[in-house]
C-alpha cells in the first residue's frame, strides 16, 4: 500500500529514532513487510 511523503517522513523518523535509539520506541518492531515497503520507496538500500 503506498505511503504519502507525510506519513513515511514520520515512519522515517520513528524508525530512525528506534535505531539510532534518542528515543527508543519498545513498541516499534521492523516487520519484513515494513522492510520492503520502505525499500520499495528507497528508504532503504537494497540488500
Amino acid at each position: 500500500m503506498p505511503m504519502t511523503s507525510q506519513e513515511l517522513a514520520a515512519y522515517y523518523m520513528r524508525m530512525r529514532n528506534h535505531l539510532v535509539g534518542d528515543f527508543p520506541d519498545k513498541t516499534f518492531q521492523l516487520s519484513r513487510d515494513d522492510i520492503k515497503r520502505l525499500r520499495s520507496v528507497r528508504v532503504l538500500p537494497q540488500g
